[in-house]
């Protein structure tokens, strides 16, 4: 009997923790970081990235932010949205897409930005940022525009984005390298 009681104490803790290690804690943070293209060392620029919302951090379900995101002088969602907040579901290897739908002539446009990739702690991250072509968004690893924080310099970038994109850089058995 006292043993069964022991076990039931042990299980309320267990799930008392996991409850209380999945409760949203407030994410406002503003990095200082660069935005730059890949190959080219002449192109870059300072930017001032802020999170504002809700960080719900999940070893069973994945990470998830809630609440909105300003990129340099770019908000998101933007003001052309219906939604007052974006949500990033991570996946295990903690990157998700950066999406919003806004709706134009009563139909629904999806606007990709990009893939975000943080470390684990939530510290650093890059983003690999989308560029209009066409009609759609597009990026590519050999001149696509990158977005990382917080760095000083395109090297310390280059290095903490191969390290972030590591899991999906790796293609047909081998690292394709972010230069």
């Amino acid at each position: 009997m006292k043993l069964k009681m022991l076990f039931k104490i042990i299980i309320g803790i267990v799930i008392g923790i996991y409850i209380i290690s999945i409760w949203p804690k407030t994410y406002n943070k503003t990095f200082d970081g660069i935005k730059y293209r890949l190959r080219s060392n002449e192109e870059f620029e300072e930017v001032t990235i802020v999170f504002d919302g809700k960080l719900t951090r999940n070893f069973i379900l994945g990470n998830k932010f809630v609440g909105t995101l300003k990129i340099g002088n770019i908000d998101i969602p933007s003001k052309k949205s219906e939604s007052e907040q974006i949500t990033l579901d991570f996946n295990k290897n903690n990157w998700t897409t950066i999406d919003e739908v806004i709706w134009t002539n009563e139909e629904p446009k999806l606007i990709s930005y990009g893939e975000i990739y943080f470390d684990k702690k939530f510290e650093h991250f890059t983003i690999a940022w989308k560029e209009k072509d066409g009609d759609g968004y597009t990026w590519n690893s050999g001149t696509g525009l990158m977005i990382t924080a917080p760095v000083k310099d395109r090297e310390e970038a280059i290095k903490l984005s191969n390290q972030l994109m590591k899991s999906r850089l790796f293609h047909n058995g081998k690292y394709l390298w972010l230069k």
